[in-house]
């Protein structure tokens, strides 16, 4: 067995691990990209959390695992077949998720600025606990649309 390249008998092995057509180094390359990306996705991960929107995002991984990895996974194993395909085949659930989640957040941004209710409104409601800044600014926004919307209608 090749321990660390310590037989000359390895290094040609060694050498199409790092230097080969299927080498790590194509790997390495696609890693800062992906770090960018996976921290982008943590972040719009951790804006649904703190809307609770749990449902929403459990539906979106199982549909996500269905239609993106299966066949991405499928497509690396039987077409290309590189251990960039696999890295790729790995990550891109997280990259297609960046899109649905962001989607979502702004959905939900934009209703909490017109003091509208989402998944996080039973939350905001539970009187045990003291008004944050963001249930105030809710209730005003909820208060004036309220306002205008009587003021329209007429008396």
């Amino acid at each position: 067995a090749c321990i660390f390249a310590s037989l000359d008998d390895c290094a040609g092995l060694y050498k199409d691990i790092f230097k080969g057509s299927d080498a790590m180094k194509s790997v390495f390359e696609a890693f800062g990209p992906t770090v960018m990306l996976q921290l982008i996705f943590e972040a719009s991960r951790v804006g649904l959390n703190i809307c609770y929107d749990f449902a929403f995002m459990a539906k979106a991984a199982v549909a996500t695992f269905v239609l993106i990895f299966i066949p991405a996974i499928l497509v690396a194993r039987f077409a290309v077949n590189t251990a960039l395909s696999y890295y790729v085949a790995m990550y891109i659930p997280h990259f297609c998720m960046i899109i649905v989640f962001g989607l979502r957040m702004r959905q939900h941004i934009l209703a909490m600025l017109n003091g509208e209710e989402g998944p996080w409104t039973p939350h905001l409601k539970d009187n045990s606990r003291k008004p944050t800044a963001l249930q105030n600014l809710l209730d005003e926004k909820h208060e004036n649309k309220s306002i205008e919307q009587k003021s329209s209608t007429g008396p």
